[in-house]
This record gives C-alpha cells, structure tokens and sequence, in this order.
C-alpha cells in the first residue's frame, strides 16, 4: 500500500461536504499526512456570455466579499474538522470547471489522495448538472475517496 503523504479534499462548503472532511481526517490521522482544503470558485457562475454586455465583469468590491466570505468558511472547517490534528492548508482557486480544477491543483502539487463529497443526486438532477465528484474520479492523477 502506498503511504499518504499529502491529502487534498475538496470542498463547495456545503453540508453535504462535511462527510470529506470526516474521511480526510480519519485518513490522515492513519498516514500522518497533511491535509489541503481546497474551494473552486467560479467568479461568473450561470451567466450565460452572450447576458452580458462586452467588457463586464461583476465589482471587485463583491468578489473580494465573496473571497473574504470563502476563505472565513475554510477557516471555519479548519478549525472544527483538524483543529488539533493534521497539518491543514487552505487554498481557494478560480475557475469555471470544478472538476479540473482540482484534478490539475491534485497533479501539480503531488497529492496522493483526493477526499471528496458528493450531494446525492439521482436521476434527472444528476444527469443536468452532472457530477463533480465523478468527474474527479475519472480524470484524478490519484486516488479518490469519495465520502456520501
């Protein structure tokens, strides 16, 4: 079995993500690794391009919100999930494509393993909004826990 050095768990902050961060603390406190939160957000979600006029962007003043409002929710499950355990990172990246997004951050940093929630979704939900969690699955340069 390979050792686990470097443990990254995705979340979207919801309560349904609460399960990855049991699993990656159960998984850490087992190999000793670190552990790296990690948030995609999409500064233009569900804005169609063609809604919006050239040039706009939405006001810095409210991304820097949103920003600020992200990091205080990492913080947070920091805090209540591996306060006095694991080495924890917090990392928030920008992009429309959760999925790859944490597929390329998981490579690029050499993770070993990546914790993952998933909502659930069954039937038409699932087949319109598709799964992040099982994209990460098929397209993750390692292996994946997927906590329900």
């Amino acid at each position: 079995m390979t050792t686990l050095k470097k443990i990254l768990v995705a979340t979207d902050l919801s309560d349904e993500s609460i399960s990855a961060m049991a699993a990656a603390k159960q998984a850490a406190a087992w190999s000793g690794a670190s552990v790296t939160l990690v948030h995609v957000f999409d500064p233009m979600p569900m804005v169609p391009p063609i809604a919006l006029a050239p040039g706009y962007t939405i006001g810095e003043d409210v991304l820097s919100e949103i920003r600020e409002n992200i990091q205080k929710g990492l913080e947070h499950l920091r805090a209540e999930h591996f306060g006095g355990g694991a080495t924890t990172e917090l990392k928030m990246i920008e992009g429309s494509n959760p999925s790859h997004a944490i597929c390329s951050f998981a490579k690029e940093g050499g993770y070993d393993l990546v914790v993952i929630g998933t909502h659930g979704r069954r039937g038409a939900s699932r087949l319109l909004l598709g799964s992040v969690a099982e994209r990460v699955v098929r397209e993750a340069p390692c292996s994946v826990w997927v906590a329900r």
